[in-house]
């Protein structure tokens, strides 16, 4: 059996949007840690029983999901595929994520201010970096306006206007996760490299951050793992992990996620710890 506490899928609100998403978080953390995801895994009671729990989570999410707001629709089907996978070894039904895409990026265009716009312009990116030919037309002419704006925004490395930390650390990521060459052709490298070199330091201040920035510094370090070392990248991550543990606006299951990923990432490297 799963000895956690946390995996306990009867104590999740389902009307709650981070709930559901940080449970779905806490059921990667599990699957990372019973090795689902190697190819040589093999069925054990826990494997069994994390499974049964997934497909509980997705049953839910189904029956919850159409009274969501399209905003907070896109973050759980952002989770939905992977829960999906560790529930049935496969991924979900394609037309199933469009849907929910699509309604988002409808209701963005429309002014629905529960869309998040990093998030929508990292779906539809995603959406169109497979080939997926529903996200080739609007969607497709909007994500390279976004890039467009932001690239002319930071042409000289920094924001030519004044802005959140959240809204810089969004852009410079996506900026960083994208294909310039038709910007800066032969100096994509080297403006991208800029770019890092002088925002990294958001990495040293994670205490002062709030929850968002923190969420968006979490997935900037992900993107800016090919300018750091090992030492650097985990030692950025144990910073920011600290950083979200102690803030009181994490939800229980994202804390509960992180301390089991902390405790791992700190077991293997014992010297880290001070």
């Amino acid at each position: 059996m799963i000895n956690y506490p946390e995996i306990d899928i009867t104590q999740v609100d389902f009307n709650d949007t981070r709930d559901i998403e940080g449970f779905a978080i806490m059921i990667f953390t599990m699957a990372n840690r019973l090795r689902l995801f190697m190819p040589a895994a093999g069925n054990t009671p826990e494997k069994t029983e994390l499974q049964k729990c997934a497909k509980t989570w997705i049953g839910r999410v189904e029956d919850n999901i159409p009274a969501l707001s399209a905003g907070d629709s896109l973050t759980i089907i952002g989770v939905y595929d992977l829960v999906h996978r560790i529930a049935f070894n496969r991924a979900a039904n394609g037309n199933y994520l469009n849907k929910y895409k699509l309604n988002a990026f409808d209701a963005y265009l429309r002014g629905d201010k529960t869309v998040n716009q990093y998030a929508l312009q990292q779906v539809v990116s995603l959406e169109i970096r497979r080939g997926n030919k529903v996200f080739m037309d609007k969607p497709l002419q909007w994500e390279c306006r976004c890039l467009d704006r932001w690239h002319k925004q930071f042409r000289l490395g920094k924001s030519l206007d004044q802005i959140s930390d959240y809204d810089t650390i969004q852009r410079v990521k996506s900026l960083l996760d994208s294909d310039l060459w038709a910007f800066e052709t032969r100096n994509e490298s080297s403006f991208k490299q800029k770019l890092f070199d002088n925002h990294r330091h958001y990495f040293d201040e994670t205490e002062r951050h709030d929850i968002t920035a923190l969420t968006a510094l979490d997935s900037f370090l992900c993107s800016s793992a090919r300018y750091l070392t090992p030492d650097e990248f985990y030692s950025y991550e144990e910073s920011i992990y600290r950083s979200l543990l102690h803030n009181p606006d994490t939800n229980r299951y994202l804390k509960a996620s992180i301390q089991l990923r902390l405790e791992d990432t700190l077991a293997c490297r014992p010297a880290a710890i001070s």
